[in-house]
């Protein structure tokens, strides 16, 4: 993968953490971002922020649906930047 295509991927993740701080969902795509550029102890923080934030399986359902939500809001604020 191009190094310019994990800066823009990271940067959407970043939006996301800001818009949605306690999803799991988030941390773990940024856990996979991470090892794949071989930043492992960055990596490994990010597990620890999700298995902070890991939710039982009711309660993750509810809030899953905050990076669609959230994915909204930056489409939005990234419209506003054009």
């Amino acid at each position: 993968m191009d190094q310019s295509n994990f800066q823009v991927a990271e940067r959407y993740f970043n939006k996301l953490v800001q818009v949605c701080p306690k999803d799991p969902l988030v941390f773990g795509y940024l856990t996979k971002l991470m090892y794949a550029q071989n930043r492992y102890l960055e990596a490994e923080l990010m597990i620890k922020r999700q298995e902070k934030n890991y939710l039982m399986q009711g309660t993750f359902n509810k809030y899953s649906d905050s990076l669609v939500n959230a994915h909204i809001v930056i489409e939005s604020t990234d419209r506003a930047f054009v």
